[in-house]
């Protein structure tokens, strides 16, 4: 007895299998064993795109390497049910998504040449912290990676953030009426408080001394200061002694950056003068106002670059969920998931970047490291790991070693 089968012709292509034709035949019907069958059900295709096409086995590996991913990160039990319960229909939206982007960068000719995914894996390994291969192979292990696994991911990555750069970049626009307009209705955003520059020398509580010798110093410390000689030149015999610390130049500081106790004591000095001895962690504590900024709403000139990355980023985000409703619209797609992913095509797209324009803008004025607008879509990559085998790029993430592309410049 013979049954109508349908049988692909397969090739590899940018990290996926690509159906290359397909044919009818017969075939007779035997019997399978038990091996035989678990094999066709693991390696039945549960979606195809275009001529990208994945399998159950790949779906199934995915959930897998993402919900062990997930259950390391998330520590409050709620969340982690929650999105425990979401995680099938997610791995299986985002295997999709990255099929539709697979199928369109075929269509657009684009391929990631070798030194590309050279560039890309070496970065990787940097952002990792993985100094030596014997430390790059020992991380691969631990993520049940091979290298080959590895490049396949990061190709695929690369193809996928150039098809977006390349099919949004005329959509991403932004004027500059248009970034005055933000700046004008939001103000408030761009207010930053009052802040002094501080600086400190600490008599340490294990140099050995006495409270009271440690006290006397402190005293001593302050008068020479306060008599017109240098911070610096004051400390530089005790310092070698290992008494105190070296002058400590805090920066500019804004009310919550101190410990209390130090907060206090700063915001009552005038410029210039030293402080009554402190105590506080580590010893006694001096400290000195360098210069004070009085709270003031940053001018647009300061800001303009900060509130170009929020919108564009906006934008990016706005016109990427079109486009892949878009690019659904053009495809031809077979889908038969396991039915714990049945409401694939219903998962809601990550939500757009939180306002950070004003935090970025501040973290300009005040000279410190903080998230910038585009910094809100970079994946973190914990020190000393592998990427995790991906899962997608919405939620619950997956770590990723390849940020998804910046928003083009505005024309």
């Amino acid at each position: 007895m013979g049954v109508i089968t349908v049988k692909h012709t397969m090739r590899k292509a940018g990290g996926r299998w690509r159906v290359a034709g397909g044919v009818l035949g017969l075939a007779l019907l035997v019997p399978l064993s038990a091996e035989r069958l678990a094999a066709d059900s693991v390696n039945r295709i549960v979606l195809r795109v275009n001529d990208q096409i994945a399998t159950l086995r790949e779906f199934e590996i995915r959930r897998d390497d993402a919900m062990k991913d997930l259950m390391r990160r998330e520590k409050d039990p709620d969340k982690l049910k929650k999105q425990l319960g979401l995680l099938d229909e997610v791995v299986f939206r985002n295997m999709f998504e990255e099929l539709l982007l697979n199928s369109r960068a075929d269509q657009l000719s684009i391929e990631e040449s070798e030194p590309q995914v050279d560039q890309a894996e070496t970065q990787m390994r940097e952002n990792a912290g993985l100094k030596s291969d014997q430390e790059f192979q020992a991380a691969l292990g631990q993520s049940a990676m091979t290298e080959k696994d590895l490049r396949e991911m990061l190709r695929r990555q690369l193809r996928e953030r150039d098809v977006m750069g390349k099919d949004l970049s005329s959509r991403i626009k932004v004027k500059d009426e248009e970034l005055r307009a933000y700046y004008r209705a939001n103000s408030e955003k761009f207010r930053v408080p009052e802040q002094l520059k501080l600086r400190e020398v600490v008599i340490l509580e294990d140099s050995g001394l006495t409270e009271d010798a440690r006290i006397k110093l402190a005293a001593d410390i302050r008068a020479a200061v306060t008599a017109g000689k240098g911070f610096s030149e004051v400390v530089e015999s005790s310092a070698a002694k290992g008494w105190t610390s070296k002058v400590v130049d805090f920066g500019w500081v804004t009310p919550g950056d101190l410990d209390k106790t130090l907060e206090t004591a700063a915001w009552k000095l005038p410029n210039g003068q030293v402080s009554d001895p402190i105590h506080a962690r580590g010893g006694t504590h001096l400290l000195q106002v360098v210069d004070r900024r009085p709270e003031h709403v940053q001018p647009f000139s300061e800001v303009q670059n900060a509130i170009m990355q929020h919108e564009q980023q906006r934008r990016y985000q706005e016109e990427s969920v079109k486009y892949m409703d878009e690019l659904e619209q053009r495809a031809l797609i077979f889908a038969d998931p396991p039915a714990e992913a049945a409401n694939f095509r219903h998962v809601k797209a990550p939500s757009g970047p939180a306002d950070t324009a004003a935090s970025a803008a501040a973290a300009t004025a005040t000279a410190t490291t903080q998230q910038t607008p585009s910094d809100t879509i970079k994946q973190e990559l914990v020190p000393g790991s592998i990427p995790a085998k991906p899962a997608g790029t919405a939620p619950p993430k997956v770590i990723e070693p390849i940020p998804p592309p910046e928003p083009p410049p505005s024309v």
